[in-house]
């Protein structure tokens, strides 16, 4: 029997960015060798899909993501993380934890249903399911519908909660670079402020709410401006990172036409080169009612209280297999003894949660059996 408690303190101490989780994908096929009968294939390049064959008909998919955030830690556990710099600020380790122990329940219990595994690399700003989707080793499979958890530290532990529709934001992340001519401070008019060009994006960006009409609540903003070196010459380069979040990929459009537009505008203005460039783009997460109200009815069962979320403006990669196939995901109560939220260096969820989303997964595929 797995002893799901120390996995998920071997997980967390072994925490590895997008793309890079080989220990991570080892240890995972590591504990996959007490179940012969299933079939399990490596991908992309981090990735493992488990396959367990139980029935005739469609698959369900279970998903958990793997990687870690670059965070130093700043948890006083027994069990922080081995690698400096890394961290899991977001969970996942308490995700991975959960669908091993799935697995364990699954192949102890032969539910006479196909299921399907998916551990995920790259959620974390990398689209990683958006890659993942690409692999050819889908075409063999006919899925019926997905289902991913994601730990909260807003919730108990015993509750989970979500919502019908748009329930995690569209998102894309981008840059805006701005070169301009540096000089001497003390002669302005012979460069180019890439300093002062930057903060009029940044001021023009700040009122985007007042100009845009819009019934829907959205996000435009910057976390990184960085510009110059000495304090006595005008900078040449500035560089501004930010994020757009809204409802649906429809707004994430029309915001980047108004960014774009500004950004042509303050180049024109100022005399400066702009470049901008997107990164990461999250498709919104859609939650199908007819597998939510699945989910209430197994958590009732499964004596968890539910409650309906808000949505939020909150990002997942988890939207580009629901998009795909209809899908399901759900905050899992996981409050640790102190309430710190996700990404902090003092993240710490509950692994008393771990039974309960193992328990929860389990009614849902029980509840499939026989429909």
């Amino acid at each position: 029997m797995l002893d799901l408690n120390k996995i998920r303190k071997e997980l967390h101490q072994i925490p590895e960015l997008a793309y890079k989780e080989f220990k991570t994908q080892e240890y995972i096929l590591g504990k996959l060798k007490a179940y012969p009968g299933l079939k399990i294939h490596r991908f992309s390049p981090t990735g493992i899909v488990v396959d367990y064959q139980g029935g005739k008909g469609k698959y369900l998919l279970f998903r958990a993501d793997m990687d870690a955030l670059p965070i130093s830690e700043n948890t006083d556990c027994d069990f922080k993380s081995l690698h400096p710099g890394m961290m899991h600020a977001c969970g996942h380790d308490i995700h991975m934890t959960i669908l091993l122990g799935l697995i364990e329940r699954v192949i102890n219990d032969q539910p006479e249903m196909n299921l399907l595994f998916l551990f995920q690399p790259a959620e974390e700003g990398q689209s990683g399911a958006e890659a993942v989707l690409k692999d050819n080793i889908w075409d063999k499979y006919e899925i019926e519908a997905a289902y991913a958890l994601h730990v909260s530290s807003d919730l108990p532990v015993g509750k989970i909660s979500s919502k019908a529709g748009n329930f995690f934001a569209a998102t894309a992340e981008f840059d805006i670079s701005i070169q301009g001519k540096s000089t001497h401070i003390a002669m302005p008019e012979e460069g180019k402020n890439a300093l002062q060009a930057g903060i009029e994006v940044y001021q023009s960006v700040q009122q985007l709410p007042h100009i845009v009409k819009s019934d829907e609540r959205f996000i435009c903003d910057f976390g990184v401006m960085n510009a110059g070196s000495v304090r006595n010459a005008i900078p040449a380069h500035c560089l501004l990172s930010g994020t757009i979040r809204a409802a649906d990929r429809t707004r994430i459009a029309d915001l980047k036409k108004s960014l774009k537009a500004i950004c042509h505008a303050v180049s024109i203005a100022y005399e400066v080169e702009i470049s901008l460039k997107y990164l990461a783009e999250y498709q919104e997460v859609y939650n199908f009612a007819v597998l939510l109200d699945e989910l209430i009815i197994a958590a009732r069962q499964a004596e968890v209280n539910f409650q309906t979320a808000e949505m939020t403006m909150a990002g997942e990669d988890f939207g580009f297999i629901a998009g795909r196939w209809g899908g399901l995901l759900f905050w899992l109560g996981a409050q640790g003894k102190e309430v710190y939220p996700l990404h902090s260096d003092r993240f710490l969820p509950s692994e008393k949660s771990i039974p309960i989303g193992i328990k929860l997964f389990y009614q849902l595929i029980n509840n499939k059996i026989g429909t």
